[in-house]
């Protein structure tokens, strides 16, 4: 990601970081709204403590997106651990909509094609190191399988 992208990233976010509990609603809502069967995965979650840990992760992988080396083994243990839930790969597509989404919502008028692009690529950056681990993770279920 350019330094700028970096930085319009940074802006935005600090713009909805005094109502990111608000934001964390709202954009499990838009999840729900664009593929309602996600509800059944939810279903034995406390969505409140699902909401605080989204909080948690969108703070460090914001805040430490210029350096991705920081938070890399974090986000590759995440993407494993998605995995164990029974999440795959077309599931951070949706994830990713209903961000943009709840993005455009809480940003209104700052809300723009640059600001989105520089979302995007935030956002594929921070899933490029969870796939890792989903990718890992995938690989060592195969072989457990395998040699059973």
């Amino acid at each position: 990601m350019t330094t700028i992208k970096i930085e319009l990233v940074d802006e935005t976010f600090e713009k909805i970081r005094p109502n990111l509990a608000e934001f964390t609603i709202s954009l499990y809502n838009n999840l729900l709204n664009i593929n309602p069967k996600f509800e059944a995965l939810f279903a034995k979650t406390d969505m409140s403590e699902q909401r605080r840990m989204l909080m948690g992760v969108l703070v460090l992988a914001i805040k430490n997106i210029h350096k991705p080396h920081l938070i890399a083994s974090s986000l590759n243990r995440l993407g494993a651990r998605h995995v164990q839930y029974g999440a795959n790969f077309t599931y951070y597509n949706y994830f990713g909509q209903a961000l943009l989404i709840t993005l455009e919502e809480y940003l209104g008028s700052e809300w723009n094609p640059t600001v989105e692009k520089a979302w995007r690529d935030a956002y594929q950056s921070i899933v490029g190191l969870m796939l890792e681990g989903a990718t890992k993770e995938t690989k060592r279920r195969f072989i457990l399988i395998w040699n059973r």
